[in-house]
């Protein structure tokens, strides 16, 4: 039985302040979602937050948002520097760049922080193996990889990357959270060295 996505990702945590994490920040929170948005540190943190909103200002420029749309995106944008307190998290976002390590080390501390509460842990990815970055966390059912294309706040569309171990309930969960944010969810297939476009299935 389909899940009702209403239901379900009234909290998310984001990791990295790279552009595209600012960007799936805001697309989250403007689909209703609290968004704990994890930096290197708090300053940095803030400042990329702020960034969002100069983004939205120039939105508001061309009369595509508006004041009130900043201010509700913005309230439901949280920083910390500290990935271990992120608490009861369902959904990680994991979007820090392109450093393989980096990613595996992200996993790792979420391991360690939320192992029996989380129900979906996004990698944000373009050529990288999420089989690799999963590699034998006890997590690596959960794990998927997301590709958001930019703008994220406006392209229609997410590529979904299952890893070997990627469960079943995981891609629904991926697919449900892609239907929240109002994106049609593609799934494309891994290889070594990244994934191919060969679209499998489009909801």
């Amino acid at each position: 039985m389909e899940q009702d996505s209403t239901l379900f990702f009234d909290k998310a945590t984001v990791i990295g302040i790279t552009k595209k994490a600012l960007q799936i920040a805001e697309t989250l929170s403007a689909a209703g979602i609290e968004v704990l948005l994890v930096g290197p540190d708090k300053e940095q943190t803030e400042a990329a937050i702020a960034g969002i909103g100069e983004s939205i200002d120039r939105e508001i420029q061309r009369w595509g948002m508006t004041e009130s749309d900043k201010r509700a995106i913005l309230a439901r944008i949280t920083p910390t520097d500290k990935l271990e307190s992120i608490g009861e998290c369902k959904v990680v976002v994991e979007a820090m760049g392109l450093n393989f390590q980096d990613k595996r080390d992200a996993l790792e501390r979420v391991e360690q922080s939320c192992p029996g509460s989380l129900d979906l842990y996004v990698i944000h990815i373009s050529t990288l193996s999420v089989t690799e970055i999963a590699g034998n966390s006890s997590l690596r059912d959960k794990v998927i990889g997301m590709h958001f294309l930019e703008p994220v706040p406006k392209i229609p569309v997410v590529e979904l990357v299952r890893g070997l171990h990627t469960s079943d309930q995981t891609v629904e969960v991926a697919k449900q959270l892609a239907k929240r944010l109002n994106k049609t969810a593609v799934e494309v297939f891994e290889y070594p060295g990244g994934y191919s476009r060969s679209y499998r299935r489009a909801h």
